[in-house]
């Protein structure tokens, strides 16, 4: 497909840059202008997409992880009973790299509110089961996801 979505930014820049820029007569909108070409630039436009399947699809394996864990225990099975619903749904239809972006972007805030809920219910049942090395296991999981979410988050911002 030519242009690119990457092309298209591209010259979509260019263009803020070029012709629109010198036309504004405020710093505030020239700055305004320059901090919206920075951020079109910090995205990889022909992979969005793409990048967004594979964190849901993460996203989406770590909360089958949780209701796995829980399962494996009829004492742990009320710890994720809460989203049991939402977690079927994942089962049944997990994310595909061919749905439209809208659909990964709307999936990728409810798979984050979803680990997020889990993560602390299981932190509950950790905090009262400190013996459970698979709880434990669970845990560093979560930080280790959060953390890199975090990192990746602040470097956007940073990049801006």
């Amino acid at each position: 497909m030519r242009p690119t979505p990457a092309e298209t930014i591209t010259q979509i820049r260019r263009l803020l840059k070029d012709v629109i820029e010198p036309d504004l007569q405020s710093d505030y909108a020239r700055s305004r202008l320059r901090e919206i070409r920075a951020v079109l630039a910090q995205t990889d436009w022909d992979d969005a997409a793409t990048g967004l399947a594979a964190t849901n699809t993460e996203l989406a394996e770590l909360v089958i992880e949780c209701a796995d864990w829980a399962e494996a225990d009829p004492a742990r099975e009320p710890v994720t009973a809460h989203y049991r619903h939402s977690i079927e749904e994942i089962r049944a239809r997990p994310p595909a790299v061919t749905e439209p972006f809208e659909v990964h972007n709307q999936r990728n805030a409810t798979y984050g509110a979803l680990l997020a809920g889990l993560a602390d219910q299981i932190a509950r049942w950790y905090r009262q089961h400190p013996e459970n090395d698979s709880a434990q296991q669970l845990q560093r999981r979560f930080l280790e996801y959060f953390a890199r979410d975090a990192r990746a988050s602040d470097a956007h911002r940073a990049a801006r």
